[in-house]
């Protein structure tokens, strides 16, 4: 029997980050005006969202993400020629609770958020 730790990778996911400050602008007032369209908070479930789909203010931001949405699947090796990716949905979501357990719980540890 051996004690070294063998290593296999079936199932490899790469994450991509990139900042892009030059949309934020933008895409916090048309958020902040999704949310506002929302109207009162539920407070049960204390959770506002709007739809930013329809948005013409950021169809920059949103051809950015598809455009290279369409650049890594091609660098991924998907044969993307002729193709093209759609955008079907965006929203925002705002969360007014603190932790993610419900208030009448049993658990013995909460995470605060």
């Amino acid at each position: 029997m051996s004690d070294v730790l063998d290593q296999w990778q079936y199932f490899v996911s790469p994450v991509y980050s990139i900042k892009k400050p030059d949309f934020l602008d933008v895409a916090r007032k048309v958020s902040k005006q999704a949310l506002k369209a929302h109207g009162a908070i539920n407070p049960i479930y204390p959770m506002a969202h709007g739809n930013l789909y329809d948005s013409t203010d950021l169809e920059p931001l949103f051809g950015y993400v598809l455009n290279t949405a369409w650049n890594l699947l091609s660098e991924q090796g998907y044969q993307m020629e002729g193709m093209s990716t759609h955008l079907t949905e965006a929203w925002v979501q705002e969360h007014h609770i603190t932790n993610f357990l419900p208030w009448n719980t049993t658990a013995t540890a909460t995470a605060t958020l």
